[in-house]
């Protein structure tokens, strides 16, 4: 009976052990339920805010669907272009080789052109600094002239020669045949006239040039060339006037004019032959006054004596040509006025 006793209080005890786990457990079981409770409370707060996402949620899954679908057609292109790379790939090789054949192809041109251009611009040695300074004035003067006037003195020489020919011969020798018997020597052949307007114009000239010498100052390179010079245009111009004069009268005073005025242009004492019209070009080398300007200027400012030589030579010989012409027209009229007077003298007697 002790057995039972101990058994049953034994029994008790786990009784009691059990119902107080029984009661802690139901105690847990309240704070469970509670806990559950409010995990059910939300869940249903988070389903509702599921419900309000859920159009959202349900369109974004059909735009992915779509795009998904974009994608796969996207690929599907893509490995249709990817099966042709590998043709364009060897298309692209191949073009890369022939490029760089015609790149080798002009590297190797241009080097041949350089090389070439080099050899022909082998002579241009010194271009660049040529080019850098092009031109470098060196002024050299060849037979400068001091001023203005002297650079026209040769002109107006010439021109007071010519008139002042003209001038002694209508002064002195107004009318041949009137003066001519009073004037004739009976002892020459020929009327001595030229030989006296020759020494006029001889000693016209040498006054002319001392006054331009002495008192206008004239610089002169070869003095004594200088009044030689002016004696032969002064002989020159003086037999071509008396020619005129003395055997077409009033004609040969109008020729003598005229000629004057011709050479005044043609003569290339004022302006260079370029720039007048072609007739005085072509009277030019025909006229007496340019070569007693092209002597003057040559013993004024520079002498050439090549060229004065030249110029005088056409001098002289024009004055010797005119003297023997007059020379021999005088003899003929000196012979005609002795026919003529012997026969006057026959009928007087």
């Amino acid at each position: 009976m002790n057995d039972g006793i101990a058994l049953i209080d034994s029994k008790s005890k786990e009784l009691m052990n059990g119902a107080t786990q029984l009661a802690s457990g139901a105690n847990q079981l309240g704070t469970g339920l509670n806990q559950l409770s409010g995990g059910v409370g939300q869940l249903a707060e988070g389903s509702a805010e599921l419900a309000a996402v859920y159009p959202q949620l349900n369109s974004g899954i059909q735009t992915a669907a779509m795009d998904i679908a974009a994608a796969a057609q996207g690929s599907s292109e893509l490995n249709a272009s990817a099966a042709k790379f590998p043709d364009g790939e060897q298309r692209l090789l191949n073009g890369s080789q022939t490029l760089n054949d015609g790149i080798n192809e002009a590297k190797t041109a241009v080097a041949d052109s350089i090389t070439t251009a080099n050899d022909k611009t082998a002579n241009l040695s010194g271009l660049d600094t040529y080019a850098a300074t092009p031109v470098a004035l060196n002024q050299l003067s060849i037979d400068p002239v001091p001023n203005y006037g002297t650079a026209f003195s040769p002109y107006f020489i010439s021109l007071s020669l010519w008139i002042g020919s003209i001038l002694m011969l209508i002064v002195i020798y107004l009318d041949p045949e009137i003066n001519f018997e009073r004037r004739l020597s009976r002892y020459l052949p020929a009327d001595p006239r030229f030989i006296g307007f020759s020494l006029v114009a001889a000693v016209q000239a040498v006054a002319l040039a001392l006054v331009l010498q002495h008192g206008l100052h004239l610089v002169v390179k070869n003095v004594f060339m200088f009044y030689v010079v002016c004696i032969l245009i002064a002989l020159c111009f003086t037999a071509i006037v008396d020619f005129l004069i003395a055997n077409l009268k009033d004609v040969g005073k109008f020729l003598a004019l005229f000629l004057l005025i011709l050479q005044l242009t043609a003569c290339g004492g004022t302006f260079p032959l370029e720039l007048v019209p072609q007739f005085f070009d072509i009277a030019y080398p025909y006229l007496p006054m340019t070569y007693a300007i092209n002597a003057l200027k040559e013993v004024i400012s520079g002498v050439n004596y090549s060229f004065l030589y030249e110029n005088l030579s056409i001098l002289g010989g024009i004055t010797v040509v005119i003297f023997a012409v007059n020379l021999l027209l005088s003899i003929r009229a000196t012979k005609k006025q002795r026919e003529k007077s012997a026969v006057e003298m026959t009928v007087v007697s």
